[in-house]
């Protein structure tokens, strides 16, 4: 959704599209974390769950959902401190440098809230509360689209409107995944537990192959942008951005028939 706005706003077009291309790796990667922590911990959870150990399935709801607020951190800290050199790695040019930097230092404040909504999604649903995880983020996607809108045009807030409306909307998501422990579907008393070593290690067990997917498409997307930038400069890493979407798209209705099964 972003990247439709941006690549429609006369003020931003391809310049936007390429800024916004060049930094996605680095939500990737975050997004590779988060799924570690909450596809391993949600799995365990189950297990747990089934063979009847409630009091560890709470150390694997309550230590996943700890280590991604840990990862938020982290990327919220280090990334917006060495902003400019993970930019320039990742093959921003000088033009392109201030609109990815605007872009990426926004969406990173919201780092937490994208980490707990991924994470917290995977829980809902390892409780059999499908429709919670479907609309919360229905409901987030909902709120990116209405205030890209109103962010960028109708306030002229440009790129930076963007980044605000997607750093916020996982905000969305995580308060209506949320309601799922406040609800009678919950079948574990959410609670925050001491850090548990052997958990977290378990847990990253067995998300390591989603974590292992997802840093290889930032990979890949990184060694695309410095291979087009060479070839066709920041309007091939804009065309490049636009084809990406559109694969995510497809990609998404395999990745839920493989979280279903």
């Amino acid at each position: 959704v972003d990247r439709m706005f941006i690549g429609n706003a006369p003020h931003l077009g391809s310049i936007g599209l390429a800024g916004i291309t060049i930094s996605y790796p680095v939500t990737l990667v975050l997004m590779a974390l988060s799924l570690m922590a909450g596809v391993g911990g949600a799995t365990r959870f189950s297990i747990a769950l089934g063979a009847k150990q409630d009091e560890d399935a709470k150390f694997y709801q309550g230590n996943s959902l700890m280590i991604t607020v840990i990862f938020g951190l982290v990327f919220m800290i280090f990334g917006n401190l060495f902003m400019d050199p993970i930019l320039t790695v990742l093959g921003a040019s000088e033009s392109v440098l201030p609109h990815a930097r605007a872009y990426l230092s926004i969406i990173l404040y919201g780092a937490v809230f994208q980490c707990v909504a991924m994470c917290g999604n995977n829980f809902s649903r390892a409780q059999g509360n499908a429709r919670n995880a479907m609309v919360s983020q229905l409901l987030g996607a909902g709120f990116n689209i209405v205030f890209d809108y109103i962010f960028m045009f109708s306030m002229g807030l440009g790129l930076s409107g963007a980044a605000l409306a997607t750093a916020f909307s996982p905000a969305v998501t995580m308060t209506i995944c949320s309601t799922h422990f406040l609800s009678k579907k919950n079948q574990v008393e959410f609670q925050w537990k001491r850090p548990s070593i052997r958990h977290l290690v378990s847990c990253c067990q067995l998300g390591i192959s989603a974590f292992v997917g997802e840093l290889s498409s930032a990979i890949i997307t990184i060694i695309f942008n410095m291979l087009i930038l060479d070839i066709a400069g920041n309007v091939g890493i804009a065309a490049y951005g636009v084809i990406a979407n559109l694969s995510l798209v497809v990609m998404s209705i395999f990745n839920g028939l493989a979280q279903g099964a």
